[in-house]
């Protein structure tokens, strides 16, 4: 029952950040607890730009079948390739191609499946 739960919320608070067609996410994907799947970078840091946000998002694109670890951070503009699988703790920086296995901080090909 808590991880059916916790996966309803993971999916209604990505559907939230999905609003402005900024992210997508296939089907089959599993996604672990603490996450964070960022398509800005939110607001300026010149001062006198502090209060605008991030003018020019990034799409961020989860293919079918992506397994998404624990405590993992994706970065805007990045996609995630079919049947890959993140390791827990990763900040994916760069987009993955399809059926490989990415860890680290930031992010890199282990390994092809």
């Amino acid at each position: 029952m808590g991880i059916i739960f916790i996966l309803i919320i993971t999916f209604l608070v990505f559907k939230w950040r999905n609003k402005n067609k900024r992210g997508s996410r296939k089907d089959n994907v599993l996604i672990g607890f603490n996450c964070n799947i960022i398509d800005s970078n939110f607001h300026n840091l010149e001062i006198d730009k502090r209060f605008e946000t991030d003018s020019e998002p990034s799409e961020v694109i989860i293919e079918n079948n992506v397994f998404i670890g624990n405590n993992v951070t994706i970065l805007k503009g990045v996609t995630i390739g079919e049947n890959s699988i993140v390791a827990n703790g990763s900040m994916v920086t760069k987009s993955c191609l399809d059926n490989v296995i990415i860890a680290g901080v930031p992010a890199k090909e282990l390994k092809k499946l």
